[in-house]
């Protein structure tokens, strides 16, 4: 008799890669905050992180927006100040962008408002960070805010109820020229000593050559996350793994049939809003 788990096994050996975790078009594969749980008055660091398998020219656009009156969707944003504030001080905009797409803000002091009085905020008014790519002249609102009208203008008033109600123009942006990711950031008082951190990311084993059709483990060291896998051509077996404790994990890429280069992406996301990614780039012969 052959043991039920061993059938399964059989069953799922020749499944071959999981189509989920292979990279067809434009896509912004994570945000990365840096430092992932803010407070009113800290500065923070943003990466877009983009892959684009087709190539050509790229806009990348990102925004912060804590929501106000209703949710990430439908309210307005913070960030646009009591007074008008630049565009320039909650978005940032790349034009023929690379890989990664990096902005620099200053949180405003005055959210701290949103903070209650035991320095944890409701989910309602996390701060928002949006990563949008977009085939050049795929997505108006990226022009609109590169144009950076002038604070309290009647443009610059369009421009901000459009970053803080993406609803009004998502549904005209064609899905396959553009993508868009979210990052939710913790938020707490300035006092507050405990501060969430991103996950380390090591690459213990990362082959950079394999045989046509070939399954490669590639093995990785981080710490409580879930790891996704991304290839841009052959694919991995599952589309995430589990990681805990600083333990290795493995991850299983299988080649593809045609030879030349393969570019890899993995991204590791933890529950405290911290995510990190690794590139890579495997030639098949």
């Amino acid at each position: 008799m052959i043991a039920w788990w061993l059938l399964a096994l059989l069953g799922c050996a020749d499944n071959g890669p999981d189509p989920d975790t292979v990279i067809g078009n434009l896509r912004v594969v994570s945000v990365v905050a840096d430092p992932p749980e803010v407070a009113p008055g800290d500065d923070i660091t943003v990466d877009i992180e983009v892959y684009d398998r087709q190539g050509g020219s790229i806009d990348v656009m990102g925004w912060f927006c804590t929501p106000l009156g209703g949710s990430a969707l439908t309210g307005g944003c913070a960030e646009a100040g009591p007074t008008a504030r630049p565009l320039s001080a909650f978005t940032v905009v790349a034009t023929d962008a690379g890989l990664t797409t990096r902005g620099t803000f200053h949180v405003p002091e005055e959210l701290a408002a949103l903070v209650p009085g035991d320095g944890v905020a409701d989910d309602l008014i996390r701060p928002v960070f949006w990563g949008l790519a977009c085939r050049s002249g795929a997505c108006p609102v990226i022009d609109a805010v590169r144009d950076d009208p002038a604070p309290g203008s009647a443009s610059w008033s369009d421009v901000v109820t459009q970053l803080g109600r993406p609803t009004l123009w998502l549904p005209d942006v064609p899905l396959d020229d553009s993508s868009l990711a979210t990052r939710f950031l913790m938020f707490t008082g300035a006092g507050d000593p405990y501060r969430a951190t991103n996950p380390p990311l090591v690459a213990v084993s990362a082959p950079t050559a394999a045989d046509a059709g070939e399954i490669v483990p590639f093995v990785f060291r981080s710490g409580d996350v879930i790891v996704y896998p991304f290839a841009s051509d052959g694919g991995f077996l599952l589309a995430s793994y589990g990681a805990a404790n600083g333990l290795p994990v493995t991850l299983q890429w299988q080649a593809p049939k045609r030879s030349g280069p393969v570019d890899l992406v993995v991204v590791v996301e933890d529950q405290q809003g911290g995510s990190a990614v690794w590139r890579g780039t495997v030639t098949v012969r």
